[in-house]
């Protein structure tokens, strides 16, 4: 565990006591320490309460700091638990993510249609900042994907395949 982490802080994040999880996301909040995310993202893994869940939702909504990229970038790879809420964080932070766009595309592909509306409009906001190699390559993936999903979720594809044409 790194150093510069609260334990207390850290305890009050895993905690079942939904008082204690909202005064250490009052805490962050403050602070602004992004090396919480992963246990705040934690979070999602355990609650079962709704408004801890909306909680969750309006804090992941304030972190606009560049730093919590990678890990957000990690969660979304490697766990879908609390995804729409992580995605929609993305996309709404203003966060340049036209690096890790892949991340998104990979979401897009794998998610259901809620899910992958929010990779969607990572995946437009960054698009145009792509090189013609990425684009292209993107564009390949999810035109091969679309073949394979929902009529709906094709047509996002379809549209985000135009996005990525050059």
């Amino acid at each position: 565990m790194d150093k510069k982490l609260n334990k207390d802080l850290i305890d009050d994040l895993s905690s079942k006591d939904n008082s204690l999880i909202n005064k250490a996301l009052k805490k962050l909040r403050k602070s602004g320490n992004v090396a919480y995310l992963p246990y705040v993202f934690a979070i999602f893994d355990t609650a079962k309460d709704q408004s801890i869940l909306n909680e969750l939702e309006y804090f992941l909504s304030d972190v606009k700091n560049e730093h919590a990229k990678p890990y957000f970038v990690e969660r979304i790879t490697n766990n879908d638990t609390g995804l729409k809420q992580i995605l929609t964080a993305c996309w709404s932070s203003g966060i340049n993510y036209t690096s890790d766009l892949d991340t998104f595309v990979n979401a897009f592909i794998r998610c259901d249609i809620i899910i992958a509306l929010e990779a969607y409009s990572v995946i437009e906001e960054w698009a145009e900042f792509l090189d013609n190699d990425t684009a292209k390559s993107f564009y390949q993936q999810l035109n091969k994907a679309s073949a394979n999903m929902e009529s709906t979720k094709q047509s996002m594809a379809i549209a985000l395949c135009d996005t990525l044409k050059r």
